[in-house]
């Protein structure tokens, strides 16, 4: 062992270092405080009951359909049993 790295033995790591080092490399969220503006979510609810029919528009990257809340509630049912039915 005259210097050699290659030659050189090293200690394995130990547990904590190994837990240490897969701590430091978790992702870590950032958390932020927010308020919901009530009044905001309530017109857009009203404006959803008052669109009549169904409204289909084309975007950048496919359809975006703009349904009442009761067409809404209806196709999500649809759906639902559609998707989790075996045949």
């Amino acid at each position: 062992m005259d210097g050699n790295v290659e030659d050189q033995i090293t200690p394995a790591p130990s547990l904590k270092q190994k837990e240490e080092f897969k701590t430091s490399l978790r992702y870590q969220p950032e958390i932020r405080d927010y308020a919901t503006n009530q009044e905001m979510a309530l017109k857009k609810l009203r404006d959803s009951a008052d669109r009549s029919g169904i409204v289909v528009e084309k975007t950048g990257g496919g359809l975006t359909l703009k349904l009442n809340t009761g067409v809404y509630q209806l196709v999500k049912s649809a759906a639902h049993q559609f998707y989790t039915s075996e045949s």
